[in-house]
């Protein structure tokens, strides 16, 4: 990859001092085969897909697992509380969130809402991150 396709910005840079150590960027594949599937799993096999759709009738989330691979249920309903609450209380969810961990004001809501729907205040880390308890 040339670094005409991928330019590092600000935004990976406050990154790197974050908790996960890895930044992920988008992935060209060559025309063809997409190589996302082990060359040497039989081409009749099939993968297992799990798709979320909300009410909307909207993607939310979809899981692709090879064959060989058991699907992680407790990620699934872990998914599943974190699209619910989200979806009521405009906050997001961190990556390894669990049930009554801290979340993330969405950053679609204003300093001015987040301040009429959180008064207690935030813990604001980084000027782009604002961290609440987890709405009842």
């Amino acid at each position: 990859m040339t670094a005409s396709v991928v330019k590092p910005n600000l935004f990976c840079k406050s990154l790197m001092g974050a908790e996960a150590p890895y930044v992920f960027m988008p992935m060209l594949l060559p025309a063809g085969p997409t190589y996302l599937i082990h060359p040497n799993v039989d081409d009749k096999a099939t993968v297992r897909s799990v798709f979320v759709i909300g009410p909307d009738k909207k993607i939310k989330l979809v899981l692709v697992y090879p064959m060989t691979t058991g699907r992680n249920f407790q990620e699934i309903l872990r998914v599943i509380d974190s699209l619910q609450m989200t979806a009521k209380h405009r906050v997001a969810t961190p990556a390894d969130w669990k049930q009554g961990e801290d979340v993330i004001i969405a950053g679609s809501v204003t300093d001015d809402e987040a301040k009429t729907i959180y008064p207690q205040g935030w813990k604001s880390p980084k000027p782009y991150i604002r961290i609440v308890p987890q709405p009842k």
